[in-house]
């Protein structure tokens, strides 16, 4: 564990700790570390992120996602962001409540809660929980004041390693209406 920090904390040196802080870079990691903690079939790895830009029928969100990221604007009013296995995430249009999402993951019998890795209230949240006993992360991120609210959260269905849903976390963050 002690070593996958210290990735982490070379990563956010090596990027000048923007933003990648919480991403794994190519930054002299072996990848030693990172596949011992992914879950099977995920690397944890994640590209360095680049500006990606969403046009859409109300102005044109951008993104800050690994490279290589594409997005997806489907019918209705979700946008679909992809860059690999381990980089799902889904934004949808709408005024999110985190209280509401909380009870809904902690009252979930099926994948069940076991803690917050981050919890930003009243905007966002990074969680643990375990299906079949096995743990896997998920994310959830509201963006107020853009589109008259955007929720970025993972895309259901991957399980997710801690480092991939705190890359996602901080790739929501980025979210925003360009000007």
């Amino acid at each position: 564990m002690s070593r996958l920090f210290s990735r982490v904390r070379l990563a956010s040196l090596c990027a000048g700790g923007v933003l990648v802080s919480s991403l794994i870079v190519a930054c002299g990691d072996t990848g030693a570390a990172s596949a011992e903690a992914a879950p099977a079939g995920h690397s944890q790895k994640v590209a360095a992120p680049q500006p990606l830009d969403i046009p859409t029928k109300s102005g044109t969100l951008t993104l800050m996602a690994p490279a290589g990221a594409t997005a997806k604007v489907n019918s209705g009013s979700t946008i679909d962001v992809k860059a690999g296995p381990g980089f799902q995430v889904e934004i949808s249009a709408g005024i999110g409540v985190l209280s509401r999402f909380k009870q809904d993951v902690q009252s979930n019998t099926m994948n069940v809660f076991k803690r917050f890795v981050l919890d930003e209230p009243p905007l966002g949240m990074v969680y643990e929980s375990a299906f079949g006993g096995k743990p896997e992360y998920h994310l959830l991120f509201i963006v107020k004041g853009v589109m008259r609210g955007l929720v970025c959260q993972d895309t259901k269905g991957p399980v997710y390693s801690e480092t991939q849903a705190r890359a996602m976390y901080d790739a929501c963050k980025t979210l925003a209406l360009k000007p």
